[in-house]
């Protein structure tokens, strides 16, 4: 079996296909981990050595120019990766590499909300959409929207894919540092000095901690949502 993890960040994704299949099956496996920061690729090299006999390469490179020959890849996976490509090269891409019957698994979750808290989940929407959205932002739309040119590209055809829950408990400091790692509240921070982004920071845990009131953790639903594709021959 041949594996591409497309915009594979830290290996994530990888690092659950190898943990989901079974010893057999990972015997021999062989593919490339591609991202265009080297510095990710690295944290998924070190992750990914906890799998011996599976040889992965850790690649440079991105989803429109995909540096991997003609139908190498027998298993394709996207995860919360898709939406920073340019669709239809990348398609494209994702097409040359992909062997005849390559399966695709393209997947993402949203933003997690609380689901006890309405109050915190208010307020943090409010935040992105009026204090922290850049000029100029607009929606990119949900997986589905952005992913139908290569849902109904004539190369591929869409297969069932069963509803995944992903609700995962989290602590104040754990929410905190999810948030602080979204783009969005990443470029508002680019535009404050030193002194007041610190200062931000410690309201925003204080505004945190306070929603959760002498709970340690609280349960967050991330709205899973996966596609499974398959490459026709």
């Amino acid at each position: 079996m041949r594996i591409l993890d497309l915009g594979c960040g830290t290996g994530a994704a990888s690092e659950s296909f190898l943990r989901a299949i079974s010893e057999v099956e990972r015997a021999g496996l062989s593919g490339a981990c591609v991202d265009p920061d080297p510095a990710m690729l690295e944290i998924a090299r070190s992750k990914l050595s906890a799998f011996p006999g599976v040889a992965l390469e850790f690649v440079p490179g991105s989803a429109e120019r995909i540096p991997r020959d003609d139908a190498s890849s027998d298993v394709v996976l996207v995860g919360s990766a898709f939406h920073w490509f340019q669709t239809t090269r990348a398609v494209e891409e994702i097409t040359r590499v992909s062997a005849p019957g390559a399966r695709a698994l393209l997947f993402e979750y949203q933003f997690p909300k609380a689901i006890d808290r309405p109050e915190l989940n208010e307020w943090i929407r409010r935040e992105f959409n009026e204090n922290w959205r850049a000029p100029n932002q607009v929606p990119r739309g949900s997986l589905k929207e952005i992913s139908r040119p290569w849902r109904t590209h004539p190369a591929w055809r869409e297969r069932p894919a069963p509803r995944v829950e992903m609700a995962l408990p989290l602590s104040g400091f754990g929410f905190y540092g999810h948030l602080l790692s979204q783009s969005r509240y990443l470029h508002f921070e680019a535009g404050l000095s030193p002194e007041n982004r610190l200062r931000y920071r410690e309201n925003l845990l204080r505004r945190i901690m306070a929603s959760y009131g002498t709970d340690l953790e609280l349960r967050f639903d991330f709205y899973f949502q996966a596609f499974e594709l398959e490459r026709r021959p």
